[in-house]
């Protein structure tokens, strides 16, 4: 159930649902399921394309996840990196 959620979260959430879901979110980024990180990680990447100003929030999470030990923790985080670095660039450059 929590896996759908976040997916619906990632999917329908506007950016003030973002800036209040984020610490849900997060709570996610931390469990115990690989399979509930990676759906976290999926959510707050699409979070972070809609409120940019939350990437500063996030950053020390990545180094924690980066040290995961499932594959496609691995793949989402990195996908989640770029996303952050392509949301800077573009938030810079405004």
């Amino acid at each position: 159930v929590a896996g759908l959620a976040l997916c619906a979260i990632g999917n329908l959430a506007t950016s003030d649902m973002s800036r209040d879901l984020a610490p849900e979110i997060d709570k996610h980024l931390k469990s115990s399921s690989p399979y509930l990180r990676k759906k976290a990680c999926l959510a707050m990447c699409r979070c972070l394309t809609k409120c940019p100003d939350m990437v500063e929030d996030f950053v020390e999470r990545f180094v924690t996840l980066l040290k995961d030990r499932s594959h496609g923790v691995l793949i989402t985080v990195l996908q989640l990196m770029t996303q952050v670095l392509i949301v800077d660039v573009a938030h810079a450059e405004e």
